[in-house]
Order: structure tokens, then C-alpha cells, then sequence
């Protein structure tokens, strides 16, 4: 069976489960709160190790071709214009489309914006140890290290040869035990979908944010099935673009309902590799930079969510300058989120509000009780796009598996 129909049966047979358990069983500490964050622990359990020792080894790799910095720049320009496109298109269609006045509920309270210096001074951890303690919240500081490492590596491959030979086996190791964690997602998501069941009940019976979520995913599927194969298909070699991002469904599933992208990194290696054929360097270097950088799924719901609070809250914001102004911030926005604590939509809003100013530092405020939809959202739609890059820059490094992949896992 297909890893993505085991996670998709996971995720069914948890929204059955919700529909049989008791009102108030999805209650913090309860039952299901244990067993959905146990869950989520479980899946993402050696992502961090897989992402901090397949890194430097795939940056040897590069160097020894002598296409390392030009595979990284392309890699970084392919990531920034992605993420202002996928912001074109979340501010574009909810301005077209202006949403209802979105509610501001009392008692609203959420985490401060990531400033400019925050985000920097988080890279270079004043205790070297927290790089991995603190990879629970941002994954940033161990990855730019890993990248250091790699870099350093490469200067004298005789003498750094059993360090990298060790981080090479360490690597193979740990890619083992996530390949073992893939065939068993589909079990850990069916608490993980329980719980998500019970949060977006809460969102629901509200009855506020009906039009809001139903234009988001609809942005979300026109991204999906439009954006994204438009963007393959152009990249990478005019092929039907269609078969990549079936290729990374299961991935986007995962990230969709746990509402994080973390866990879902590694299945976004195992099925690049497996399915499209994807080689190990490319996907070590390509896919890291998109956990921090490549948030394009995050920086449209991010655009589309301000939108709705300038719709909401002020015809004068929506103005043409004020749109082309947004476009510049919500990258930036993405970028500071993703190397600070909670990498998530809401956090990019509250440093997009910030940034944005003009009346609207606290903005994201109104959107706090959409926090789970905004980051399902954004995640899937992340997973699809890093996935995609991944692909699209194999192609142009020629870095594909010589023999082609003939089936999807």
C-alpha cells in the first residue's frame, strides 16, 4: 500500500474516532492531548539528526563538482521568488475577494513579533550547546552550523575525510530510522488527527470565520494545482508537473494535519529519493533551505490573513501602494519568523503587522483563534512547494538517479 492512502487512512479513521468520543475528550491533558503530542514527538524524532548530519556531507559533495555556491544561490533566488509569488497570490485573490469583517474576540492575547535583531542574535546562541535543545522551536541555528560544518569540511578533504566518512554512515543511519517512522505514520496520525478534529470543532462553533477559511483553501488548492505545476513545468523541463506533486502528497498530508512542517521533513526525503529518484546531496542541501527560507505555503497565508484584517478593519489599508508594500514585508516577515521561536503563520503575521505599522502592529490579534487553520494550511502548502524545489533543482544540478523512478511510494 501507498505510504500517502496509509496516512490518508489514519487521518479518516481519526476524524471517525472524534465523531464517536465524548464532547471535552480533546480537553488539554487529557487522553488525546497525550497521545497526539506523543504522536508528533514520535514522528519528528530524529528529524533534526538526519537534517544536521546530511548536510555537510552533501555540501562536500557540491564542492568536490565546483558547483556549490552556484547550486546555492539558485537554490536561494529559486526559494525568494517563490515566496513573493506565493505572496502575490494570497494578497491578490483575498483583496479580489474581500472577506467579511473578521471579529476581534475578547482576552486575545499571542506571541510578540520577531524583531531584526532577535532573529540574528537566535543563530549564534551565546550557549553553542541550545543549537540542538532549541531546534524543538526553531530549526535555524543548527542548520546554518550544519551548513559552517559542511563548508569548513570542504577546505581539506584529507583531513576532515573521517569526520565526513562518520557524519556519511551517521546520516545513513538516521535516514534508516525515519524510513522505519514513514511506514508507521499512518498509526501516529490517527491520535494527531483526533486532536486536530477537536481543535477546528472549537474554530467552527464560532460561526465567524466561515468565509475566511473556505477562501483560504480555496488560495490553497490554486496554489496546489495551478501555481505550483505551472512553476514545475516551466523549471523543470516542460514535463508534466503533475506526477512531482503527487510525489510529495504524503508529506503535505502529514504537515497539513499536525499543523507544523518538522515532521514532515523527512518523508519529504524519502519520498523525493524514492519516488522521483531525487539524489541524497541534493535533497540534503535543497530541502533544509527550504525549512527556514523556503516557507512559500506560509508567506500566502500570511498575505492573505493581513488582507482580511485590512479588509476588515480599514477600506483605506487595502490602497494598490499599501498591496505592493505588503509584497516586500511578508518574505521578510517569513524570513525573521523562521529563525525565531514558532516558525508558524501567526508569528510571520505578528512581524508582518509590526513591519506594516500604520495602526496595525497588533493586527495578528484578531487572527489568533485561526492559528491551527493558518498553520495546516501554510504547512501543506509548504511541504508541496520544498518538494517541488527539491525537484526542480535536481534537474538543473543533474543530480536525478540515472534510472528513473517508475512508481510513487
Amino acid at each position: 500500500m501507498k505510504l500517502w492512502l496509509k496516512y490518508l487512512i489514519g487521518i479518516l479513521l481519526g476524524v471517525l474516532l472524534f465523531l464517536v468520543l465524548p464532547d471535552g475528550a480533546g480537553a488539554d491533558g487529557g487522553t488525546v492531548a497525550f497521545l497526539a503530542d506523543l504522536g508528533l514527538r514520535i514522528a519528528g524524532y530524529v528529524v533534526v539528526l538526519l537534517l544536521f548530519f546530511g548536510i555537510p556531507v552533501a555540501i562536500c559533495e557540491f564542492f568536490e563538482d565546483g558547483i556549490f555556491w552556484r547550486s546555492f544561490g539558485k537554490t536561494v533566488l529559486l526559494y525568494a521568488i517563490g515566496a513573493a509569488l506565493f505572496s502575490a497570490v494570497g494578497a491578490a485573490i483575498t483583496w479580489a475577494f474581500s472577506p467579511i469583517r473578521v471579529p476581534l474576540l475578547a482576552d486575545i492575547a499571542a506571541e510578540p513579533a520577531t524583531g531584526f535583531q532577535d532573529s540574528i542574535l537566535r543563530l549564534f546562541p551565546a550557549d553553542p550547546s541550545r543549537i540542538f535543545s532549541d531546534a524543538a522551536t526553531s530549526l535555524a541555528p543548527l542548520l546554518l552550523f550544519a551548513f559552517v560544518l559542511g563548508i569548513a569540511f570542504s577546505h581539506d578533504r584529507v583531513m576532515t575525510r573521517p569526520a565526513v566518512t562518520f557524519f556519511d554512515s551517521m546520516h545513513h543511519v538516521f535516514y534508516q530510522i525515519s524510513t522505519f517512522l514513514a511506514e508507521t505514520m499512518g498509526i501516529l496520525l490517527i491520535p494527531i488527527s483526533v486532536a486536530a478534529a477537536y481543535r477546528m470543532e472549537g474554530i467552527i462553533d464560532k460561526g465567524f470565520y466561515g468565509h475566511f477559511l473556505l477562501l483560504l483553501g480555496g488560495e490553497i488548492l490554486f496554489a496546489a494545482l495551478a501555481v505550483i505545476p505551472l512553476i514545475l513545468y516551466f523549471l523543470g523541463g516542460r514535463k508534466n508537473p503533475y506526477p512531482t506533486i503527487y510525489a510529495f502528497l504524503g508529506p503535505a498530508l502529514v504537515a497539513m494535519v499536525s499543523g507544523d512542517l518538522k515532521p514532515a521533513a523527512g518523508l519529504i526525503s524519502k519520498h523525493g529519493r524514492e519516488s522521483l529518484g531525487i539524489s541524497r546531496r541534493t535533497d540534503s542541501l535543497v530541502m533544509p533551505l527550504g525549512l527556514t527560507i523556503g516557507r512559500a505555503g506560509t508567506a500566502l497565508v500570511t498575505a492573505s490573513a493581513f488582507v482580511a484584517i485590512l479588509s476588515s478593519y480599514s477600506s483605506l489599508g487595502t490602497t494598490l501602494p499599501n498591496m505592493l508594500r505588503l509584497l516586500f514585508i511578508v518574505p521578510v516577515a517569513v524570513l525573521f519568523a523562521g529563525s525565531g521561536s514558532g516558525a508558524g503563520p501567526l508569528m510571520a503575521l505578528a512581524t508582518t503587522c509590526s513591519l506594516f505599522g500604520k495602526g496595525f502592529e497588533n493586527g495578528h490579534l484578531v487572527i489568533v483563534p485561526l492559528a491551527f487553520p493558518l498553520a495546516a494550511a501554510g504547512s501543506f502548502l509548504d511541504a508541496l512547494w520544498i518538494g517541488a524545489a527539491t525537484a526542480i533543482r535536481a534537474r538543473k544540478d543533474g543530480s536525478e538517479e540515472a534510472k528513473p523512478i517508475r512508481h510513487h511510494i
